[in-house]
């Protein structure tokens, strides 16, 4: 078994054959993992050195096992996947694969998923997850609140299921305004962006994050209607002001050729004075500023 048992012995796997009297007859070398040598394991029950294997013998010989679980060895927790197959029928091959190291990613993984979406859940914006069907696959708390409907009823749905109508008007790259009316009839504006998702480039769907600008817009039509009013009011007072102003400086002016000297540098300033004035309604007109 010379080359054989060479390569055996280069796998990180530990690989055992076994009688049908539950001994070892062959380990390679990764079973000193577990604290023997090949030669100390020969022999031996094979509960009595895995003891996490007891009460599974039987499988090993019967319809072969096929198992992951953590075990405890010693002092430390390992998570092991364990199969076996028959070799004929009095010996069976045992092959045990520590992957405690990728159970560990995947629990951190699984550890930093759950906090992502905690985040997600918890932001105050409206987000939801599309898989490559447009299928809603996540929606977070403000999203269930802006459509008014649970999350439960939200999963596994399109946004057409969900709303009684949408309209959509592009704003930027992969930027949307949307009107939309929810199935108990409110109408709502939205600010969304929209992100492509890619798995080793293939698509698989989008995240959006919106935005409701609902009372923010109403705001601001409100303010440009109060706008307008005080610019109607600026030009009606400018109108009031003015003419009455003009036709006096046009009577002064002509008052002032009739005069002497004296007299008219008095009524030359009192139409500058005049023009001062006109110049302050000006200001407060065009810049809002009480200014000369």
């Amino acid at each position: 078994m010379g080359l054989h048992q060479k390569a055996l012995d280069r796998l990180e796997d530990v690989i055992c054959f076994i009688n049908d009297g539950n001994e070892i007859i062959f380990a390679n070398k990764a079973i000193e993992k577990f604290g023997l040598s090949k030669k100390e394991a020969i022999g031996k029950n094979i509960s009595s050195v895995f003891p996490f294997l007891v009460g599974y013998t039987d499988k090993i010989f019967s319809n072969g096992l096929k198992s992951k679980k953590w075990v405890s060895y010693g002092k430390r927790k390992l998570y092991l996947a364990i199969e076996s197959q028959m070799l004929d029928k009095n010996v069976a091959m045992l092959v045990i694969r520590n992957e405690t190291k990728f159970k560990d990613k995947e629990e951190k993984l699984k550890e930093v998923k759950k906090l992502y979406e905690k985040i997600l859940e918890l932001a105050s914006e409206s987000i939801y997850i599309e898989n490559e069907e447009g299928e809603i696959i996540f929606a977070n708390n403000a999203f269930s609140k802006m459509v008014g409907k649970n999350i439960g009823d939200i999963i596994g749905r399109r946004m057409e299921d969900i709303l009684e109508s949408r309209e959509m008007k592009k704003i930027g790259n992969e930027q949307y305004e949307m009107n939309i009316h929810t199935k108990n009839g409110d109408a709502r504006l939205l600010l969304y962006s929209s992100y492509p998702l890619f798995e080793k480039r293939n698509f698989i769907g989008k995240i959006n994050i919106g935005v409701d600008v609902t009372e923010e817009r109403k705001r601001e039509e409100k303010l440009k209607i109060l706008s307008e009013r005080e610019r109607n009011f600026r030009l009606k007072t400018a109108h009031y002001f003015f003419n009455p102003l003009a036709i006096a400086k046009g009577y002064m002016g002509l008052m002032a050729e009739e005069l002497d000297e004296n007299e008219r540098e008095k009524v030359l300033k009192a139409i500058n004075a005049i023009s001062r004035v006109e110049n302050v309604i000006k200001n407060f007109v065009t810049r809002g500023e009480i200014a000369e």
